[in-house]
């Protein structure tokens, strides 16, 4: 679909040109599929595109030129369909609802745009909370280690001093027999 979407405007332009494609199938299903980037997800905090769109509101992206209502007029096409007709048809939807594709298209560019803005920004601050994650582990790593050592050598500790107190009581032991 993305080739498809980036020759949408030469393709209505040069229509002509396409005429000998019309006995192509074109499965109307496959040129619609587009990734359902809403997706319910067991993460938390995980942004659907909508409200990442939303979060842009001054980016001046145009409600009426919306790229992606190409998903809606693909989807409502029957499943199996020749190219050429596939692209009269939404030639004429567009042409019928005052779409321009030069609109359609520069939304595209700003909807990308966005995405890889907010890609960048997501990633730069996940990097972040891992790293600081990683630290925090790290240090917690070195504090149950010195903890283990603190534990080994006061069983070590223990074990001497029991040695030491089991000699002065068995010493004390021997010298009350001399009494008895």
């Amino acid at each position: 679909m993305s080739d498809f979407l980036h020759n949408l405007k030469n393709v209505f332009i040069n229509d002509d040109a396409d005429k000998a494609e019309n006995e192509e199938q074109v499965d109307a299903t496959q040129l619609a599929q587009t990734a359902d980037v809403n997706l319910v997800t067991d993460h938390e905090n995980v942004v659907n595109v909508d409200a990442i769109y939303a979060q842009e509101t001054a980016l001046g992206l145009d409600t009426k030129h919306d790229i992606r209502v190409l998903d809606k007029y693909l989807a409502a096409l029957p499943q199996t369909m020749d190219m050429a007709t596939v692209k009269e048809t939404l030639k004429n939807l567009l042409n019928v609802n005052s779409l321009s594709i030069d609109k359609l298209l520069a939304d595209k560019d700003l909807r990308l745009d966005t995405l890889a803005r907010y890609k960048s920004k997501d990633a730069s601050e996940s990097d972040a909370l891992v790293a600081e994650a990683t630290t925090k582990i790290s240090e917690l790593e070195k504090a149950i280690d010195e903890l283990k050592k603190l534990i080994s050598d006061e069983q070590k500790r223990e074990l001497v001093q029991d040695e030491i107190l089991k000699v002065e009581t068995e010493r004390l032991q021997k010298l009350t027999t001399y009494l008895s």
